[in-house]
């Protein structure tokens, strides 16, 4: 975890512990802010500045902690347990720190998480700061913004960033690492900015009716590209001789950084994408005349299905496990936790959050959607569930529609749907169980994944009668 270890003060790792609690701050700020202004109505501008200083205040820490990494750097102070790109002794300064704190294998998703809160405070300066304290204006839209923050920056902090990464020690470490490449810096630095605009435009999205293209463009073109980007940093080296490297090999390099990508994925596109959907099929086909309860039952049922299904077709090809039924039973094991907070999540409708067309599975998904890279964290594997559970909340906006009572919609349209929608989804996982033997065939898998996603997409036509779609 962020606070480190060692035993020295470490500068850095107290920077990143504070941003970790300061992130609990972004995530209730949106239930004590307001109601502090209200209890100091004579002190306006000190109630905006606290509005202010919860994107700042991370931003500014985890400049203190670059600075003193770098002056690590330049002193050349092997006390850092995590040195590994620090350059040759003889070198000058000037050129030592060329070599970068923000270069080395521990330090690599560091610059990620600098990089991501200083376009933070860029972007909201420059598109408009919102303040919580304007509840008809912009409160809404900054309110979904701080409780993303307050969502990823532990995920950034505990998931990516080793707990020794910034460990001080009385005595001189060994210079053991190497530094990472320049392709990998670059990658994860512009996908941390590319993390830095989705929250701005999930937030807009989340405000929004979820009708509008623009919006919905702008969320899954900034999370779909940064997730691209980050899953490319995370992959292991490859020599010169490696023409195919077989994919659970890089399962086996990547953990735990690439597993972890691999479960933002569902939030940074699928959940969006399931909302775009959600609000198209509810347009297209209204609400059910009777039997909704089948089509919530339905959404449940293929959820857990295809993560099982995913989870035991991915996990079989890797060596620590014995053949399909152990693959089975351990999809199983890593399918509960997740289930369980999906299930929670249906209860988020009792706290008022019941605007959207289908509450329940709504707070469903996104409670498995949220909860997936925290699980992962525990149990790096679990996110072998990601494209079952990418697969299943893509289509179950449209599955959900056809064991209900729907005149309008003819048996054959239902079968015909149903049918493609099951047989693409489970070609989906068989490709990418395919994939894990050898990689060309992991692209064909992503195909496949988001083809279903635009099937659904086509196949329904809003009507003229938009149904009303709340907020979140």
């Amino acid at each position: 975890m962020a606070v480190g270890g060692g035993d020295v003060t470490s500068v850095p790792a107290l920077c990143l512990t504070l941003v970790l609690l300061w992130s609990l701050l972004q995530w209730t700020a949106p239930w004590w802010l307001p109601g502090l202004a209200k209890r100091y109505p004579e002190s306006p501008d000190q109630m905006r500045w606290i509005d202010r200083s919860l994107t700042l205040v991370p931003a500014l820490l985890l400049i203190i902690a670059a600075l003193a990494l770098s002056r690590a750097h330049l002193a050349y102070d092997l006390t850092y347990a995590h040195v590994a790109a620090y350059g040759d002794p003889d070198l000058p300064s000037w050129k030592r720190l060329l070599v970068t704190p923000f270069y080395s294998e521990g330090s690599l998703w560091f610059s990620a998480a600098v990089v991501f809160s200083v376009a933070q405070v860029i972007m909201e300066g420059r598109n408009g700061r919102g303040s919580l304290l304007d509840v008809d204006r912009d409160g809404g839209l900054r309110q979904y913004a701080l409780r993303w923050n307050g969502w990823l920056w532990p995920i950034i902090l505990l998931g990516f960033i080793s707990s020794d990464v910034f460990a001080v020690h009385s005595e001189t470490q060994t210079v053991t690492g190497e530094a990472v490449g320049h392709s990998a810096v670059l990658f994860t630095c512009a996908g941390a900015v590319l993390l830095a605009a989705w929250i701005n435009a999930i937030g807009r999205f989340s405000r929004s009716t979820m009708t509008g293209v623009g919006e919905q463009r702008s969320v899954l073109v900034s999370g779909g590209i940064a997730s691209a980007l980050l899953l490319t940093a995370t992959l292991p080296g490859r020599s010169a001789g490696m023409d195919s490297v077989p994919g659970y090999e890089h399962i086996a390099l990547g953990v735990p950084e690439l597993l972890m990508v691999t479960s933002l994925v569902v939030a940074f596109v699928g959940y969006p994408l399931y909302l775009s959907l959600l609000a198209r099929v509810h347009a297209a086909r209204v609400q059910a005349s009777g039997r909704r309860f089948l089509g919530l039952a339905s959404t449940f049922g293929h959820t857990f299905v295809f993560c099982w299904l995913s989870g035991t077709f991915l996990l079989e090809p890797l060596p620590s496990v014995s053949g399909w039924h152990s693959a089975m039973w351990q999809a199983f094991t890593l399918l509960l936790p997740l289930a369980l907070f999906g299930l929670l999540g249906t209860l988020l409708p009792l706290t008022g959050l019941d605007a959207r067309p289908r509450p329940e599975a709504w707070g469903f998904n996104l409670g498995m959607a949220l909860s997936l890279p925290f699980l992962t964290m525990h149990e790096p594997l679990t996110a072998l569930l990601a494209p079952g559970l990418f697969a299943a909340i893509t289509t179950t906006p449209l599955l959900a529609t056809h064991p209900e009572q729907r005149t309008e919609l003819p048996r054959q349209t239902r079968a015909i749907e149903s049918v493609l929608i099951i047989t693409t989804s489970v070609a989906a996982l068989i490709t990418l169980h395919m994939g894990l033997e050898s990689t060309k065939w992991l692209f064909a898998g992503i195909l496949l994944l988001t083809s279903q996603a635009m099937f659904v997409h086509i196949s329904c036509n809003p009507t003229d009668e938009d149904g009303k779609i709340g907020e979140e």
